[in-house]
């Protein structure tokens, strides 16, 4: 029996050169997308850990505002975003001074302010820039809470 013969009449077997090529770009599309997928949940993974700070630290000033009522309620804890710890050996000024110190540390760009209220009411707000913008270019994240001394 001829061999060559019996081949060329049951057909082509195996793969062509055009079909690997479409199944390497399909491969290739597919692990690009997989890669995207992994960056978003990093950057999202990113995202929620600056914002547990964000709440722990809002807790922490809450906290040591509650140590220190007497002070807190005079005032001696209000501060602005933009402002810089106060001086002075103060319980008051020793806080602020180590919050302001630990924004400026865990978040980038860190900031804080307290704003007294009445009825024994504060907000804190805590305020940090991403580090890649989004889509519509602001890169500002502010965190708000208000609580009760």
């Amino acid at each position: 029996m001829d061999l060559s013969n019996h081949a060329t009449k049951s057909g082509q077997s195996g793969f062509s050169l055009i079909e690997v090529l479409i199944a390497v770009i399909i491969l290739s599309i597919g692990l690009l997308g997989l890669a995207s997928l992994q960056l978003a949940g990093t950057k999202n993974n990113q995202d929620a850990y600056y914002r547990s700070q964000a709440t722990m630290l809002a807790n922490d000033i809450a906290d040591r505002m509650r140590a220190n009522r007497d002070s807190a309620l005079n005032g001696d804890y209000e501060t602005g975003l933009g402002d810089s710890a106060p001086g002075g050996g103060s319980i008051a000024a020793q806080d602020l001074t180590a919050w302001k110190d630990r924004l400026d540390d865990v978040l980038p760009a860190g900031q804080g302010g307290i704003d007294l209220g009445s009825d024994n009411t504060v907000e804190i707000v805590i305020q940090w820039d991403e580090r890649v913008a989004d889509e519509s270019g602001d890169n500002t994240i502010q965190f708000r809470t208000d609580t009760r001394l």
